[in-house]
């Protein structure tokens, strides 16, 4: 997926490799990155390069689509068809609109209609009016119940039947007076064929009718056959000029079927797989340093271990961490400038939208305003309220459970006394430090001075908690 390449899209022009340019149209369309990535591995088994990858890609996600259709579905649908017909990518394009348009004016599918297509296969080379005319007459099948690959063998063996018929199909044909080519050698287009044909069997009897088509067509196509002279003029038309004006069609559906919340959904995953794509490739150089250096660090234990037990683990752990704390102070900068790009990127987000969110939000705001203004006397009553019930909880609570706080209190002190007492061995000589300390800190004349100053204040504060106490 390195190879370059440059194309126009619906979502405007794209020049780089197929990886970003699948990231591209995950963020656009109704499929994620890793799903047009999957994609593009369909259009290098058909043999595309770059260019034409990406040419082609845009309307295989159209038509799966608008079709609702699995991507490999889509992508040997439009890729064989292509190749069947002859098509270029334009002509490829129109195609894909066509089976759009033809799939929501008549009784099929998109997929019915590609598995049609694929059918009829290059036969439909001889179709004058082309796709367009291949789309209209499958349409016309489906509603007549005649769908899917059903269709397309229909419709090959009638094209066959008129265009190199049998000896006694031609001789009943020329003794009919119906013209299947042009002045030009061409085939004429089935609708005008069909509209002569009903005029000439309208003249016979229905036994005679059923005689000249079972010469011409094959028995097991004539359902196909009458179906199709049973068509109206009208219908025809309707069909005919809805397919021919199907420009845009299938990227429409496209858009239709993610104007929706699951719609919206879909996009947010896709962009969301984009943001995780982005910074994978950031990371993935630093986490696999990461990666490869635990793998090291497990096998130089198991190693040291092996060799020298426990020591030799206690060893190799003390470079190991050295090593590992030099990896992270070599790689972090990246991660910190990760992150930053990301920060940036959303406060960009922000900025380049804030003429949008800036109505959004001063209205937020003056709703905020305005709810605590008409309820500011109510909210200060209830904080009241609460601080008043909160005092009067802390004070039952004490009440109720004073004998178990004096318990716990004397407990501690009882716990503390016995701590000094079993480590008093230990604490004599701390307090012989303790108290040079304290003596070096009065000889020190700041904190002597500091002490006068501040003694007749701690003797009153003294006297205070005493008269408190006793009184």
């Amino acid at each position: 997926l390195q190879q370059i390449g440059t194309t126009d899209t619906a979502y405007g022009q794209f020049s780089g490799n197929l990886r970003d340019f699948a990231q591209f149209l995950g963020q656009n369309t109704a499929f994620s990155a890793t799903q047009a990535a999957e994609a593009l591995n369909y259009m290098a088994l058909a043999g595309y390069d770059a260019d034409k990858s990406m040419e082609m890609l845009p309307l295989v996600l159209d038509l799966a689509a608008a079709g609702t259709m699995e991507l490999a579905t889509a992508s040997d649908m439009v890729t064989d068809a292509q190749s069947a017909l002859g098509l270029s990518t334009e002509e490829t394009k129109i195609m894909v609109d066509q089976m759009a348009m033809a799939s929501s004016k008549s009784n099929t599918s998109v997929s019915q209609l590609g598995e049609a297509f694929l059918t009829v296969g290059g036969t439909a080379k001889n179709l004058k009016e082309g796709t367009n005319e291949l789309s209209t007459v499958l349409g016309l099948l489906a509603d007549n119940g005649i769908k899917g690959a059903e269709g397309g063998t229909a419709l090959r063996n009638i094209i066959l039947s008129l265009s190199a018929p049998t000896k006694s199909a031609a001789k009943v044909i020329k003794q009919l007076g119906l013209e299947v080519y042009d002045s030009e050698g061409n085939m004429r287009n089935l609708e005008d064929i069909f509209l002569d044909l009903n005029g000439t069997l309208s003249t016979m009897t229905q036994g005679e009718q059923t005689q000249v088509l079972n010469k011409i067509f094959n028995k097991v196509d004539l359902k196909s056959v009458n179906a199709l002279l049973g068509t109206s003029v009208e219908r025809w038309e309707e069909l005919a000029t809805a397919i021919g004006e199907a420009d845009g069609a299938a990227s429409q559906m496209a858009a239709t079927q993610l104007d929706n919340l699951a719609g919206d959904m879909t996009l947010f995953q896709s962009a969301l797989e984009g943001v995780k794509l982005a910074i994978s490739d950031e990371l993935t150089p630093t986490l696999r340093s990461f990666v490869q250096y635990g793998t090291e660090s497990l096998s130089e234990l198991g190693t040291a271990f092996k060799e020298k037990g426990l020591d030799g683990v206690l060893g190799a752990l003390d470079g190991i961490v050295n090593d590992g704390i030099a990896l992270i102070m070599q790689v972090l900068p990246q991660m910190l400038e990760v992150g930053v790009e990301l920060l940036d990127s959303v406060i960009m987000g922000i900025v380049n939208n804030l003429p949008a969110l800036l109505p959004a939000a001063l209205e937020i705001i003056n709703k905020i305003v305005e709810g605590i203004t008409e309820n500011l006397p109510s909210l200060l009553l209830t904080g009241f309220n609460i601080l008043s019930e909160l005092a009067k909880g802390l004070l039952d609570a004490i009440s109720e459970n004073a004998d178990q706080i004096f318990t716990a209190a004397s407990e501690f002190i009882t716990s503390l006394a016995q701590g000094l007492i079993e480590n008093i061995s230990i604490l004599l000589p701390k307090a012989v430090e303790l108290i040079l300390a304290f003596a070096q800190a009065l000889t020190d004349y700041s904190n002597l001075e500091l002490l006068i100053n501040t003694a007749p204040e701690m003797i009153k504060a003294i006297v205070r908690s005493e008269e408190r106490r006793v009184g």
